[in-house]
């Protein structure tokens, strides 16, 4: 059985071509070579089928068919594995080394800018001052040497708060500025 020799060999020389295949240009030319319609090594082996007699045709076809398709199965999967990524080519990798962390979130555009600010007035000679954020009629225009007739002292511009205390001399507003913090 010279056909069933030779099938053998195909079979043996197609896996071991396409196994060594690295990459998808290498797989395409192992294509071509065993599986080629013109110029492929499955076309010689087609015509050792015409020479076998007729009545081991139809053994020697059902193995041919067989080869044929275990070939065409380890091409495609192996299509599939260099396509994905998964080939085995992890030589430089080592598992011992630390991951990269990963940095997660970040700060507000709004914070980013107003630290920017601060440190480009910090620069400029001036200081950061915190202060109340309530504070009575004295020391958000009296100090300041605003006059009681000035149009920022009007009720309607100012957010005054209602305290039922009977201790407290002046009203209480909210800051409305932010030199009351110097006093």
């Amino acid at each position: 059985m010279d056909a069933l020799a030779s099938m053998a060999e195909y079979e043996n020389a197609a896996l071991a071509a396409i196994g060594s295949a690295a990459s998808a240009a290498d797989l395409e030319a192992v294509r071509i070579e065993f599986l080629g319609k013109k110029k492929g090594r499955l076309k010689d082996l087609q015509s050792v089928l015409g020479q076998v007699s007729p009545e081991e045709r139809p053994v020697i076809g059902k193995k041919f068919n067989d080869v044929k398709d275990r070939v065409s199965a380890l091409l495609e999967a192996r299509q599939t594995e260099l396509s994905t990524g998964t080939a085995r080519k992890v030589d430089h990798f080592d598992i011992t080394l630390p991951g990269v962390p990963l940095r997660l979130g970040h700060r507000h555009p709004i914070s980013q800018t107003i630290d920017e600010f601060r440190e480009i007035m910090a620069r400029l000679g001036f200081a950061l001052a915190d202060g109340p954020e309530i504070e009575d009629e004295h020391h958000n225009f009296e100090a300041l040497n605003i006059p009681a007739e000035h149009p920022a002292r009007d009720p309607l511009d100012n957010f005054y708060i209602n305290v039922a205390q009977a201790t407290l001399k002046e009203p209480l507003l909210l800051r409305s500025q932010t030199s009351t913090v110097q006093i």
